[in-house]
C-alpha cells in the first residue's frame, strides 16, 4: 500500500510553500517506510549459513549446465571455476579450465581468462542488484605460492583479479561478524571461496619464514624482509593504519641470502643488507617503495665479510651499518654509507671496529607507532609463522589480505580447520561426510552432486553442486529443500 499512498500525495502537491514542504515530508516518511519494509523482508530470510543454494559443478563447461549467464539467470547461486597459473606473466591473468587452461571450457565462451568469467558474474550482479548472494568457488589447479611475484600469478595477484573484477559487490571475510547475515542482508553481494591446491589455501592464510626485519615510514608504509629457510629472501609491504593494524599488500622474492635487515626513508627510498646464504659475505641493494606499495629493486652488490648485518638511516642520505665479525663473534664492525638514489647505489666512508650494539632489525618506531615482527607459533600453534604486533594489536599473522574465504576438504592439513573456517566440501562419493558437517552447522558443498547423492543425504547441504541443473530430479530436489534462487 505504500506506493499507492505516495502516488495519491503526488496528485495534490504544488511546488511552492507549505504544500511543497508537506510533500517532501510525506515522501521522506514513505521512503522510510519502504526502507523499513525492505529491512524487515531481509531480516525474514534465513541466515546465509543455514540456507541452501542452487549450484553447479565445473560451471564453465556449458553443455547441460547452459552458459554461465544462463545458469545465473535460472537461479544458480553457487558456481565453480577451475583455473591455472600457466603462463600468467605472458597472459596477464589466470586461465579457466579443468586439467589445463581451456580444458572442458564451454565452446560458446569467447575467453578463458579468469577476469572475463568473473566479469560475467559481476555484470549479472549489477543488473540484478536484489539477487540472493552468489558464491564463487575458485578451484586452483596449481600451487600459486611457487610463483615468486604477483606478475607471475602468486596469491596476491589472485586478490587483485578478484577485487578488480567484482568491486563493491565482493563480500570478504573481513566484513563478517558472527552470526552470519541473512540472505536478504547479503542480496547483491558476491562471496569468493578459495578451493583446490591445499598449499595455496594454507599459505594464503599465513606465511612462514625466519629472521624477519622491518622498516616503516612516518606515514605507516611498511617493508618487511625475511629468509625462507632454504636460501631465498622475500619481502612483504603493507600499510599501518591508525588502529595499529597492518594491511599486507605485496609479497615477492627479491634475492638469495640470510639474516636480512632493511631501513627506509619517508620518501620510500630503502636499503637492504644481508649475508650470503653460502658464505660469510655481506651484500646490499637499494630499492624504492612506490605509492602502490610495490618495491622496485636495484642490483645486489657485495661490500664486506661478516655476519648478522644491521643498519639504520642516521640522516637523510647517510646510513650506518653494524655487523658481527666473521672470524670473531665478540667483535663488531661498522660502515658509514651514503645513499645515491640517482645510481641506486651506496658509497662507503669510515669503517672500523665498534663497541656499539647492532641495530634492532625486527622493530621499527615512527609517529605512526611501533611495529615488531618475529617468527614463531601463532595462536593455533603453527610453527615458523611470520607475526607482527603494534602498540594496539598483538600476535597477528603477516599474510595476504583476506579477500577470499578458504575451503576445508576431508583429510586436509589441520591448520585449514580453525575458527575462521566456514566452507567445507567433498565429492558426491563422500556425501556422508558432508551430511555430518552440515549437521554441525557448517557451510557445505558437494561437487558432482547427483540423483544418487540426493537420495543418500537426509540433511540438505548448502551447495548441492550438480552437472545437470536443468534435470527434473535436481529441480525437484531443490524445491523440496527450499533452495534459494
Amino acid at each position: 500500500m505504500v506506493w499507492i499512498f505516495i502516488a495519491w500525495l503526488g496528485v495534490g502537491c504544488s511546488n511552492t510553500g507549505s504544500d511543497r514542504d508537506t510533500c517532501v515530508e510525506a515522501d521522506a516518511d514513505a521512503d522510510a517506510d519502504a526502507d523499513a519494509d525492505a529491512d524487515a523482508d531481509a531480516d525474514a530470510t534465513p541466515p546465509f549459513d543455514e540456507a541452501v543454494f542452487r549450484s553447479t559443478h565445473n560451471s564453465y563447461s556449458g553443455g547441460e549446465r547452459g552458459t554461465l549467464i544462463q545458469q545465473l539467470a535460472l537461479g544458480i547461486r553457487g558456481v565453480e571455476l577451475d583455473f591455472h597459473d600457466d603462463d600468467y606473466a605472458d597472459q596477464g591473468d589466470y586461465r579457466v579450465g579443468h586439467s589445463s587452461p581451456g580444458s572442458q571450457v564451454d565452446p560458446l565462451a569467447a575467453e578463458v581468462k579468469l577476469a572475463d568469467w568473473l566479469a560475467v558474474i559481476a555484470d549479472f550482479s549489477l543488473g540484478q542488484p536484489d539477487h540472493a548472494p552468489i558464491t564463487v568457488v575458485l578451484d586452483s589447479k596449481d600451487n600459486l605460492t611457487d610463483q615468486d611475484h604477483e606478475a607471475d600469478g602468486n596469491p596476491g595477484a589472485l586478490n587483485e583479479v578478484v577485487a578488480e573484477s567484482l568491486g563493491a559487490s565482493l563480500f570478504s571475510p573481513g566484513e563478517l561478524e558472527e552470526p552470519w547475515p541473512t540472505v536478504g542482508q547479503l542480496q547483491g553481494r558476491i562471496l569468493v571461496v578459495l578451493s583446490g591446491d591445499a598449499t595455496t589455501r594454507r599459505l594464503y592464510r599465513r606465511d612462514t619464514g625466519h629472521e624477519p626485519a622491518v622498516a616503516v615510514t612516518a606515514t605507516g608504509a611498511v617493508v618487511e624482509v625475511h629468509e625462507s629457510g632454504t636460501g631465498d629472501l622475500w619481502s612483504w609491504t603493507g600499510q599501518l593504519d591508525a588502529r595499529g593494524v597492518v594491511t599486507w599488500k605485496h609479497h615477492s622474492k627479491y634475492d638469495t641470502g640470510r639474516d636480512p635487515a632493511v631501513a627506509i626513508r619517508d620518501d620510500g627510498w630503502l636499503v637492504e643488507v644481508h649475508q650470503s646464504h653460502v658464505h660469510d659475505t655481506l651484500w646490499y641493494r637499494v630499492g624504492h617503495l612506490g605509492s602502490d606499495l610495490r618495491i622496485t629493486w636495484g642490483e645486489s652488490h657485495p661490500f664486506d665479510d661478516g655476519v648478522e648485518p644491521s643498519l639504520a638511516f642516521v640522516s637523510v642520505d647517510s646510513l650506518r651499518e653494524i655487523h658481527v665479525s666473521d672470524s670473531n663473534s665478540s667483535e663488531r664492525w661498522d660502515w658509514a654509507m651514503t645513499l645515491d638514489t640517482s645510481q641506486w647505489s651506496l658509497s662507503f666512508g669510515a669503517h672500523g671496529e665498534t663497541t656499539d650494539a647492532r641495530y634492532t632489525e625486527n622493530e621499527a618506531s615512527t609517529s605512526a607507532g611501533t611495529l615488531r615482527v618475529w617468527s614463531g607459533d601463532d595462536l593455533e600453534g603453527h610453527a615458523d609463522t611470520l607475526l607482527y604486533r603494534t602498540d594496539a594489536v598483538a600476535g597477528q599473522r603477516i599474510r595476504y589480505e583476506q579477500l577470499l574465504f578458504t575451503e576445508y576438504q576431508k583429510n586436509n592439513a589441520a591448520e585449514l580447520l580453525d575458527e575462521d573456517t566456514w566452507f567445507f566440501a567433498v565429492s558426491a562419493a563422500d556425501a556422508a561426510t558432508a551430511e555430518s558437517w552440515r549437521s554441525q552447522g557448517r557451510i557445505t558443498r558437494i561437487w558432482g552432486f547427483s540423483e544418487t547423492a540426493a537420495q543418500g543425504v537426509s540433511a540438505a547441504v548448502s551447495f548441492p553442486a550438480t552437472d545437470t541443473p536443468g534435470a527434473a530430479w535436481y529441480q525437484d530436489y531443490c524445491d523440496s529443500v527450499g533452495a534459494l534462487e
